[in-house]
This record gives C-alpha cells, structure tokens and sequence, in this order.
C-alpha cells in the first residue's frame, strides 16, 4: 500500500464556506454557492474569527519582538515605524518582556497597571528601563518603558499574541494549523445556520459539535511542558 507521502493539505476561504454550507443542506455535491451566500459567509467567518481570539492564546500566533530603544523616548506604538518595533499589527497581549544588553544577558522586564504606571515617579528619568505598560488602544497598541532609554546600547524583546489574518479573498488560506480545519468548518456551519432557516433542535446539534471541535483543537494546541508559577512580590 502506497502513502502520498505528504502532510501539506491546505483549504481556501471558500473550501471552508463550501464545506459549511453542505453541513447545512444549503448546497448539495457539486453545487457552486452565489456570489451573496460568499459574501455573507466570509463575513461570518471573519467574525468568529475575530471572536476566537479572545479564547486564549494559541500557540502559533505568539512572536518575539526586539527594538533597540530611543535615548529618551518613552513610549513606542503598534504597528510600528523605523524608529518603533516594525509590525504591522497591534499586538493583542504583551505575553512577556526582556532587556538584552550588549553582551547577550537578559534581564526580565516588570509588567505593570495603567495604575501602577501613572502613580511612577518623573516619568522622564533616564536609566535602564525595568517595567513597562502597554495601553491596548483601538487601531494601535502604545508601550510605555520606565524608566526612560538612557542608552542603545540595550535591546527590548517583547513577547507578543498577534492577530489572526483575515480572510480577504476567496483563495487565502487559513491563518490556523491543520488541526483546527474541522473546528472551522463546524463553527462556521453553527454561525450561518440562525441566518439560513434551522430550527432550534437543529442547531443545538451544530451547536454541540462546533463546541467539542474548538475545544479538541484548543487543548491539543498547549505547550507540552511543565508550568511554574511564582508569587509576585509588588505590593
């Protein structure tokens, strides 16, 4: 027996859209949907797309980020310009941050409240930074260091959740593994069904399905190592 030898399966937007709706009974075998039924459903796939990022943090959407600081310069925005971090992005969380100095050492940086931030002493004091707060805005994300870069000789990393990408055109792939193919198609499949006629008993059915599939995905997606937690000694 002959394998294919490869493990490179790949779904477009519309795959994902077509799939759905034959979940649905909407389209049969080999039926094409309307240009407004394409329309409609990379909307709601968008949207639960959206709303899935805020269930955690997966795995394959987390980067390391490293700016050499501005002498004086407190705060650096997302998406970024030459002299700020260069994303094109507004992260979603800071996961973790370091300061490298020029022989490759790290030191952690300490994350901190919009309180705890505001109540810091001259914000403008220059030394080595030691904590930060990232004030989450609409279109773009604000960094704030203290204390104020004194040199570039240091290199900030920060450890950040992006985005997932949209699903602009019909041939894009999704921004998801592999795994999460069958969790897409049953999810979207629940969010078209209120809009495409089924009855409360059908949709639970979907409902339900959906649900065990994200979670499936969810939980195979998880770091296999042990996890350690250490009391924070502020205040």
């Amino acid at each position: 027996m002959a394998t294919s030898g490869t493990t490179s399966f790949q779904v477009t937007r519309d795959d994902i859209i077509a799939a759905a709706f034959r979940l649905l009974g909407v389209y049969g075998t080999g039926e094409t949907p309307v240009s407004a039924d394409y329309t409609n459903a990379s909307q709601a796939l968008n949207i639960m797309i959206k709303s899935w990022m805020k269930k955690g943090v997966r795995l394959w959407t987390v980067q390391d980020l490293s700016f050499t600081p501005v002498v004086g310069t407190t705060s650096y925005s997302f998406p970024g310009t030459t002299t700020s971090p260069v994303t094109t992005y507004r992260p979603l969380k800071i996961l973790d941050a370091y300061i490298r100095d020029s022989n490759s050492n790290d030191v952690p940086l300490i994350p901190v409240s919009r309180q705890e931030y505001l109540q810091f002493g001259i914000k403008s004091t220059q030394a080595i930074p030691n904590s930060y707060y990232y004030d989450k805005q609409l279109s773009a994300g604000v960094l704030y260091l203290y204390n104020t870069p004194v040199d570039t000789t240091h290199t900030i990393h920060i450890v950040v959740q992006r985005p997932l990408e949209d699903m602009t055109a019909s041939s894009d792939n999704l921004d998801f593994p592999q795994e999460w193919f069958q969790a897409i198609k049953w999810g979207l499949a629940e969010e078209l069904a209120p809009e495409y006629g089924y009855n409360l008993n059908n949709l639970q059915m979907f409902t339900l399905k959906a649900t065990n599939f994200f979670e499936e995905a969810a939980s195979w997606d998880q770091e296999d190592t042990s996890v350690f937690f250490t009391p924070n000694s502020r205040g």
